[in-house]
């Protein structure tokens, strides 16, 4: 759900992050915060199903509201040398055009971070969605 919803729903307590089975949850200043960095967000939906107030919602279709930034050094820019990104994107989010600029299709993406860690140059972090975007 939005983040501004989510803070107010969320009580810390912690359940959501127990029951991600990759870790991916942990709590930080008493509310949930999800990190990926060593595996990707598959929505399993352990998390939903383990969170009793309402912060994480089944019924809202999945997003972690994370999307790709790709860096300037990114090498896909320089031509084909990679599209790593491209490739497993599980929703084709990403893409290249013809003068080799990457591309991410908000409406489309979902923000599993399969794309930062198959980037083994390091050139994506993932940033939170702006509410326009």
């Amino acid at each position: 759900m939005a983040e501004p919803l989510f803070q107010q729903q969320c009580n810390g307590c912690g359940h959501c992050a127990d029951a991600c089975p990759v870790g991916l949850l942990s709590l930080e200043s008493g509310k949930a915060v999800l990190r990926i960095d060593y595996a990707e967000c598959d929505f399993c939906g352990a998390c939903t199903q383990a969170c009793d107030r309402g912060a994480l919602d089944q019924s809202i279709p999945p997003d972690t509201c994370l999307r790709p930034v790709i860096l300037p050094q990114c090498l896909g820019r320089m031509g084909d040398l990679c599209r790593m990104c491209e490739i497993a994107c599980p929703r084709t989010a990403i893409f290249f055009n013809q003068q080799n600029q990457p591309s991410v299709d908000n409406q489309k993406c979902d923000g599993c971070g399969k794309c930062k860690l198959v980037c083994y140059h390091g050139d994506i972090q993932l940033s939170l969605k702006r509410h326009d975007s």
